[in-house]
């Protein structure tokens, strides 16, 4: 199998190919986003790419079949992106993941604890009003990486142990624990066919932190759900899923450096 180089004079990216792959392919491969409506099947007439012989081509239908540059063809993503709507705050009212602050008792005379046994009892009980009675009776799940810490924080702070704790089905998950007060968000996501917007969500409060937005970049696949599924019937989800999970981290990313988190 012969084997070549595409040059996206735009972004300066080499990106090597078969005979057996389509210019489309290639892009897709780069991150650049092409608009293909229709997913590639040739109905659309909309990829289109220009090569440095002036040549247009569809690039769904174009293979690569020799060294290629490519002039233009990526999306350009000019749309704007409302993320003005209104977010349900009540939802930081009764947050899956919670901040809170307990006192760890030292050892009673006579008595043999772990820090963590003792840790556990004071989270169980600062977080049952929280909890359906079936679910406060069962016990904080241990995580050995917080285990691991509570000895030092306790001896650090005489006691005082800031934590960040999710209410599960199956009981309470400690996710991380510290000497010092910390700050727990969420995120929310709106994911469109078109566009996908994101909310930064103060998990005490409820209240909007930050925004941010894209166009959403499963949109190359096809225009709609059904041109989507069609392309993941014959071609498997992978790609799909790889850019719009991609496109939600580069979003956390935007909003986490608004807030300075």
């Amino acid at each position: 199998m012969k084997k070549y180089t595409v040059t996206f004079q735009e972004t300066g990216q080499r990106v090597p190919g078969s005979e057996e792959d389509t210019l489309l392919s290639l892009m897709r491969r780069a991150g650049l986003h092409p608009d293909a409506p229709c997913g590639g099947q040739g109905k659309c007439g909309k990829c289109t790419a220009v090569l440095e012989s002036g040549e247009t081509v569809l690039a769904c239908r174009q293979k690569v079949d020799r060294d290629m540059t490519v002039l233009s063809g990526a999306s350009s993503e000019k749309a704007r992106i409302l993320t003005e709507a209104d977010v349900n705050t009540q939802a930081g009212r009764n947050p899956v993941v919670r901040r809170i602050e307990v006192t760890v008792p030292p050892c009673l005379k006579g008595e043999s604890s772990a820090e963590w046994t003792r840790f556990a009892g004071q989270v169980s009980e600062a977080l049952s009003p929280y909890l359906p009675d079936a679910v406060s009776r069962r016990a904080v799940q241990v995580n050995t990486a917080v285990a691991s810490k509570i000895g030092r924080i306790c001896r650090e702070t005489g006691g005082r142990v800031y934590a960040a704790a999710a209410l599960c089905d199956d009981g309470i998950r400690i996710l991380h624990a510290a000497a010092t007060p910390m700050h727990v968000c969420m995120a929310a996501f709106d994911i469109g066919t078109t566009t996908v917007a994101a909310y930064l969500l103060d998990s005490q409060t409820g209240q909007t932190l930050a925004t941010a937005s894209c166009m959403n970049p499963q949109a190359q696949y096809g225009a709609d759900v059904i041109n989507r599924a069609n392309y993941c019937l014959e071609h498997g989800i992978k790609e799909p899923s790889e850019c719009i999970r991609d496109a939600v981290n580069r979003l956390l990313a935007q909003m986490a450096a608004q807030t300075g988190l």
